[in-house]
């Protein structure tokens, strides 16, 4: 009687309870937490200034102001960065346009309601400014309004808060995420992941546990990672840190150390891949239209002096031609003549757009959006070089239809 009481009291001063992230939209897939001594307490420090620029004094009293950062996942690609803190909006935007002037750059503040759009460069970005001590970061503006005007809290999105559930959230450093993170590597599927803990100099090991949809299903995915670890189809420094990571089924997770991994970037890339191949596929296939362009434009850009040269021989026989016709007729015939066809331009297919960047996308990711970018920016400037081909090649047909002209009147004679 009296524990029921007891539990009655308190489902009630639990429901009772603020909502401890009342700032996310519902659809929310992921949430992190860093104590801003373990992270730069301001995200769009990477965005906009350099590591220098931190050094500056309006840095560090905005530093000072921030307690918390948080970054708020919707599926594996989209993150956004919310602050909280005692930030005055004032003094915070003054800040960042004092960074964006220490690198030389102009900046404009212009503010719709609760969000200042911040625009430098080429660059744009938005805060939202929320009333309750939150500060939303991101490039965009509908996805930052959404924290202002829908928030849902952890009521709203219920599978999160689940996971959230299972988090020491006292530690300096947490996260938990609804993603299937088993899948691709196990076969069995996984209703998310979390970790928490404070980092140590002493402590060499990053604990996570993948929480599955049953008791059973955790201990299948155990004995998963240890066939895993023994298959000879495995490279060997990803059975050696299959083996290292210890993994443990408890009730319905899959506890298991990452550190393995993470010290090992070849281990560490082959597992991203396996767990989430479909974005290094994507980013491949982006690769390989990106080379397939930059070939084609080097061609075009190669051919420029040949047609030239054409141009300019074809120009020197017609103008020799011309000189010999003394019917003006003829002449003014020829000189109207132009080519049954003009140059039709093959269609240029529209780059496909990059995906978003994940935060923990793996180096070989990185290295690709590296590559794309710099492929597209080689061939957009052979296009340019080359943007007289199709020029030159509609005046080469012109005066080879003109010659041919010349040459059948000449043997009408």
């Amino acid at each position: 009687m009296v524990a029921g009481v007891a539990a009655c009291v308190e489902a009630r001063a639990a429901s009772s309870a603020p909502d401890p992230f009342p700032f996310l939209p519902a659809g929310a897939t992921g949430l992190a937490y860093a104590h801003p001594e373990h992270v730069g307490p301001v995200p769009w420090k990477q965005d906009i200034v350099t590591e220098s620029g931190a050094k500056g004094p309006c840095y560090r009293k905005i530093a000072q102001l921030v307690d918390a950062t948080f970054q708020v996942m919707f599926g594996p690609r989209q993150t956004v960065s919310v602050l909280r803190g005692k930030l005055k909006r004032d003094a915070t935007e003054a800040c960042i346009g004092e960074y964006i002037a220490m690198l030389g750059k102009k900046s404009s503040f212009v503010r719709k309601g609760n969000v200042t759009i911040v625009t430098f460069a080429d660059a744009q970005t938005h805060l939202g400014w929320r009333n309750d001590g939150y500060v939303v970061v991101h490039e965009s503006r509908p996805l930052v309004e959404s924290f202002l005007t829908k928030p849902a809290g952890l009521a709203g999105n219920p599978g999160l808060a689940a996971l959230l559930a299972r988090v020491d959230r006292s530690r300096s450093l947490w996260m938990a995420a609804e993603l299937d993170v088993a899948s691709g590597l196990l076969g069995i599927p996984s209703k998310g992941f979390w970790w928490a803990f404070t980092p140590e100099p002493a402590v060499k090991r990053f604990p996570i546990s993948v929480v599955f949809e049953t008791p059973a299903k955790a201990a299948e995915a155990e004995r998963a990672v240890v066939a895993k670890a023994k298959d000879e189809a495995m490279r060997d420094f990803v059975r050696d840190a299959l083996a290292a990571a210890a993994a443990r089924a408890r009730d319905d997770q899959l506890d298991l150390d990452l550190m393995p991994f993470l010290s090992s970037p070849r281990a560490g890339e082959a597992l991203e891949a396996m767990i989430n191949p479909t974005q290094l596929a994507e980013l491949r296939a982006i690769m390989a239209q990106a080379d397939e362009r930059l070939a084609r434009m080097s061609a075009r850009a190669s051919n420029l002096p040949h047609y030239r040269d054409e141009v300019a021989r074809l120009e020197a026989e017609l103008q020799s031609a011309l000189a010999a016709i003394e019917n003006p007729a003829q002449r003014a015939a020829i000189e109207a003549t132009r080519a049954d066809a003009g140059v039709q331009a093959d269609a240029e297919t529209t780059p496909t757009p990059l995906p978003p960047v994940d935060p923990n996308e793996s180096s070989e990711a990185g290295r690709l959006r590296e590559r794309i970018v710099e492929a597209r920016r080689r061939a957009a400037k052979f296009e340019e070089a080359a943007s007289g081909v199709d020029d030159l090649i509609a005046r080469k047909r012109e005066l080879e239809a003109r010659l041919a002209l010349i040459k059948k009147l000449r043997a009408g004679q």
